[in-house]
C-alpha cells in the first residue's frame, strides 16, 4: 500500500521505499518453496518441493495478465494505472498472511523443535 500512495503522491522515495517492501515479501514467498518442505517426510521432499515450485510458475504466468484489469481498477478508485496492480498485490499478500496466520498448524518450526530437528 505504500507504493499506491507513492503514485498518488508521486513521491518517488515513498515509492522506492514501498518497492523495497514489496521485494522483501516476494523474497520471504520465494523462501516458503524450502520452507514447505521442512516437514515433508524425506522420500517426499523433492516432489512437495517440486509442487511449490510448479505453482509459483503458475503465478509467474498468470500475474502479468492482471495487468490489463489492475489498471481498470486503479482507474476505477481514482489511482494512476498502475497503482492498480499494486491494490491487487497488497490483497493478495493479505489474503496469503491471514491463510497462513489461521491455517497453518503445526507450525513448523515448533513442530520441528519438538520433533528434535532443530
Amino acid at each position: 500500500m505504500v507504493s499506491v500512495v507513492a503514485a498518488v503522491l508521486s513521491n518517488l522515495p515513498l515509492l522506492l521505499a514501498g518497492l523495497f517492501a514489496f521485494g522483501a515479501s516476494t523474497a520471504c514467498g520465494l523462501q516458503a518453496r524450502y520452507a514447505a518442505a521442512d516437514l515433508a517426510a524425506p522420500a517426499r521432499r523433492g516432489r512437495d518441493l517440486s509442487l511449490v515450485v510448479w505453482a509459483t510458475t503458475v503465478g509467474s504466468v498468470l500475474g502479468p495478465n492482471l495487468a490489463e484489469p489492475g489498471a481498470h481498477l486503479g482507474r476505477a478508485l481514482g489511482l494512476p494505472a498502475l497503482g492498480g496492480a499494486f491494490v491487487v498485490s497488497a490483497v493478495a499478500f493479505a489474503v496469503v498472511a491471514a491463510g497462513l496466520l489461521l491455517l497453518l498448524r503445526p507450525d513448523p518450526l515448533l513442530l520441528a523443535r519438538r520433533l528434535g530437528e532443530w
